[in-house]
């Protein structure tokens, strides 16, 4: 994965994306869905881990739904 920016520079039509659990793919597409809506400002997943970055820039790990919306929460009053 780490070397996945070389393959990419040389074969721009190529992606490499991670295996997740269908659980862990579940919660990132929902946290994908809310970036697009504004309410997150960016989210990826990094070792098997999804990361959330909040409207207030602190990037947090969430496990579930429940911990997605934790986040959302959080930046709604700021």
């Amino acid at each position: 994965m780490k070397k996945r920016n070389v393959l990419k520079d040389n074969l721009p039509e190529v992606y490499v994306n991670e295996d997740l659990t269908r659980k862990r793919h579940k919660v990132l597409y929902d946290a994908r869905v809310l970036k697009n809506q504004r309410k997150i400002a960016d989210c990826w997943s990094f070792d098997g881990e999804i990361l959330v970055k909040g409207k207030n820039r602190v990037i947090s790990t969430v496990r579930n739904i429940d911990d997605l919306k934790q986040v959302v929460s959080e930046n709604s009053f700021k």
